[in-house]
């Protein structure tokens, strides 16, 4: 017995795959998620945006990096690092110390300081 009738249209029909990967490429390049550390250790870092993605220091020393949603609220607290993010609408999505932007895909231990040499 089958569940799905026969006449049923897939969803990989080759006329339904255009538009959902259109609408899909226009809906992931509208919304970009900052993403801040705390890799200075301050006490908080004031944030322009409500929704952000918190990876606690830089790599490879990073936690995971999760989703905060601020909703209704004006803060938040990382619940890896405890960062506590404080939201500042005039900083338009940036923050404060600045040095606290991570950019994913980006080469962030290069940002890292240097170890000191063992000798």
């Amino acid at each position: 017995m089958d569940l799905i009738p026969k006449d049923y249209p897939s969803p990989c029909h080759s006329l339904m795959l255009p538009a959902i990967s259109l609408t899909w490429g226009r809906v992931m390049a509208a919304h970009s998620i900052p993403h801040f550390h705390n890799q200075p250790g301050v006490p908080l870092v004031r944030v322009g945006a409500k929704e952000f993605m918190c990876v606690g220091a830089l790599p490879p020393f990073d936690h995971p990096h999760i989703f905060i949603d601020m909703g209704a609220d004006s803060d938040a607290i990382c619940p890896y690092c405890s960062t506590h993010y404080v939201y500042d609408e005039i900083l338009h999505g940036g923050c404060e110390p600045a040095e606290c932007v991570f950019e994913p895909g980006g080469d962030a231990e290069s940002l890292a300081e240097p170890e000191a040499a063992h000798g």
